[in-house]
């Protein structure tokens, strides 16, 4: 080979003998589809309960919310000129979170507006799956709670007693309203909160099964930590992100937990709701 053949072939680069794609680069076994589809499942004792725990008016209202997502999803894959992927699972995902995050008396009007919002502003004007720079759930949380603020905050219900789950169906239920336990700890202290719920090693375990009033899929934080670590063994997520939030909670609820600093209760923090 000549020197000038050497020089010449030093000159080329890398990109013009390589295709250079979008990401990802990194290949794998896991689909898109295979890993949305398994953390549906991963929801799904978590909405079994909430049924038990507040009424057969929480499956309505995430029917609601997933089928919402699922439709704007199509119109909006559609109306942009994308393959409509309506069959990987991440609309449903979407609705599903949604609805965990919401009150279970709120109208079904709300989770339909928020899919709206979430799903086509959120999501695909902000350039797809995998593009998107916010959480589309959380979105259309952060939408309807600076839309309809009074319902956001007060659509609460109490825990049904004796499995009665269709105690609230064909009823008023978003007039129906009780304090969440952040609430009466924030407006009347301690001292209520106790009287109201209880204390000791039976408010625990009770708030970490999820008999307290809250969103949807919030109360049972035995479940969520199940579907977690089960997300975490198959390698979906990584341990960093959970502990990092849930021991700042912890931290800060310590040291500035209402009744003088270094006297919080960090375990109450993270059981009453909104970790």
């Amino acid at each position: 080979m000549s020197k000038q053949q050497e020089t010449d072939d030093q000159a080329v680069s890398p990109v013009g003998r390589w295709k250079v794609s979008l990401s990802p680069h990194l290949k794998s076994n896991e689909s898109v589809e295979k890993i949305m589809w398994t953390v549906v499942a991963c929801l799904v004792p978590p909405l079994v309960l909430s049924v038990f725990i507040f009424g057969i008016q929480t499956l309505f209202i995430t029917a609601v919310s997933v089928i919402s997502c699922v439709i704007v999803e199509a119109v909006s894959q559609k109306a942009l000129g994308r393959r409509v992927t309506i069959k990987d699972g991440s609309a449903v995902l979407t609705g599903m979170l949604m609805a965990f995050v919401i009150p279970p008396g709120v109208s079904p009007l709300l989770p339909i507006l928020a899919a709206i919002f979430a799903i086509y502003i959120g999501k695909h004007l902000l350039g797809g799956i995998g593009y998107n720079f916010f959480n589309p759930a959380l979105l259309g949380r952060a939408f309807l709670l600076a839309s309809f603020p009074v319902a956001m905050t007060s659509a609460w219900l109490p825990p049904i007693q004796d499995f009665a789950i269709f105690s609230y169906l064909g009823t008023q239920v978003d007039a129906v309203a009780t304090a969440t336990p952040l609430a009466v700890m924030k407006e009347h202290g301690m001292a209520a909160f106790t009287q109201t719920f209880g204390s000791g090693a039976s408010l625990y375990s009770s708030f970490f099964l999820g008999w307290r009033p809250g969103c949807i899929g919030e109360t049972s934080g035995f479940l969520l930590v199940l579907g977690g670590l089960y997300l975490m063994y198959r390698g979906y997520i990584t341990w960093h992100i959970p502990v990092s939030l849930l021991g700042t909670i912890a931290l800060l609820s310590w040291i500035f937990g209402g009744e003088g600093y270094f006297a919080g209760d960090p375990l109450l923090a993270l059981l009453s709701g909104g970790a």
